[in-house]
This record gives structure tokens, C-alpha cells and sequence, in this order.
């Protein structure tokens, strides 16, 4: 193949295109970082106090998020919350379940899991993310309402004898059979 432009015409021809190509590049670039940059800025994390906490669930506009073991959850926990243990292997998979575009309230025992749990949120897409600055020992120091477990002696059900049992299991009737033991 002959070309009809002279050598050093092709060679100017080619310098633009490769110094066009390099721009468009840059450009592209550009744009990448300034969109991540953009995901960042618009992700809202803030660390708020007990009482400011108290207040922003009260609005009523967000999920409340307990993100501490299932141990410390049975020791008192903030009601209404949703408990996901951040030890838990996965996660940060249960966590993109969650609606991203809603408020999260997030806290723990002290505050540095569930700070490190809204970070995860930004990365992850979430827009708006409120930490408990103190986590659960602020909230109750603050005297703020704590959900507790019944500490009162199970009720036990009535028990049937084995010869009850069976008789029940002859029946046409469908049983269904609850077994409990003290441990």
C-alpha cells in the first residue's frame, strides 16, 4: 500500500492522533475520579451523642442498626434496632440487603465497631449514616429507654405422660409435639 501524502505529512498526521488519543485518555481519567470522588461526598457519616441519636431515630426515617454480638445484644439493646454482628464472616453481604438510601443509625457497645461499620456503609453506597459516639455505654449513661430481655424464670408448659402422648398420636388428628428439657 502506497499512500498519496508524503511521508512526513503521514508522520504529523499520526503525531496528532496519538497526542489526541493521550488527551481523550486524561480526560476519561478525570472523569473517573471526579465521579468516585463525587459517591464519596455524597455519603453522609456523622458522630452524633446519645441524645442527638435519640432524637434522629425518633424521626422515624431510617433503620436502626445493632451492630454487636449476639451476647451483648441480650444484655440490653435500643428498640426497633436490626442486629447484624460485624463479625459475622458475611457481613458486609447482609448489609447491601439493607436500603441504601435511608438513614442509618448504627451503634455498639463503645462506638469504634460501629464506626468502622459506617465506614463499610460508605464504601458500600449508603448515603446518609449516623454513629452512636459512645455507643450503648453513652446511650446509657444518658438514661435513654433500653430494651431487656426477660430475666424472669421461663414458664414451663404443662407436661403429658408418655401414655398421653401416644394416645394423642393415634388420634386421626395431626399433633404437634413441642419437647423441652432442663438443661
Amino acid at each position: 500500500f502506497e499512500s498519496p501524502f508524503p511521508p512526513s505529512a503521514v508522520k504529523v498526521a499520526l503525531v496528532k492522533i496519538s497526542i489526541t488519543m493521550n488527551v481523550r485518555n486524561v480526560n476519561l481519567v478525570v472523569v473517573a475520579i471526579l465521579s468516585i470522588a463525587t459517591v464519596f461526598a455524597e455519603t453522609k457519616i456523622a458522630d452524633v451523642s446519645a441524645t442527638e441519636f435519640q432524637a434522629l431515630v425518633a424521626q422515624n426515617d431510617g433503620i436502626i442498626l445493632d451492630v454487636r454480638t449476639p451476647d451483648e445484644i441480650a444484655q440490653g439493646h435500643i428498640g426497633w434496632a436490626s442486629m447484624l454482628n460485624i463479625y459475622d464472616e458475611d457481613f458486609e453481604r447482609k448489609l447491601n440487603l439493607m436500603q441504601k438510601d435511608k438513614p442509618i443509625y448504627v451503634y455498639c457497645r463503645s462506638g469504634g465497631r460501629s464506626s468502622r461499620a459506617a465506614q463499610i456503609m460508605g464504601e458500600n453506597g449508603f448515603s446518609e449514616i449516623y454513629n452512636l459516639e459512645g455507643g450503648m455505654g453513652a446511650w446509657n449513661r444518658a438514661n435513654l429507654p433500653t430494651i431487656k430481655p426477660d430475666t424472669g424464670r421461663v414458664k414451663k408448659a404443662p407436661g403429658i405422660s408418655l401414655a398421653e402422648f401416644k394416645k394423642q398420636l393415634r388420634k386421626n388428628d395431626r399433633v404437634l409435639a413441642d419437647f423441652q428439657t432442663e438443661w
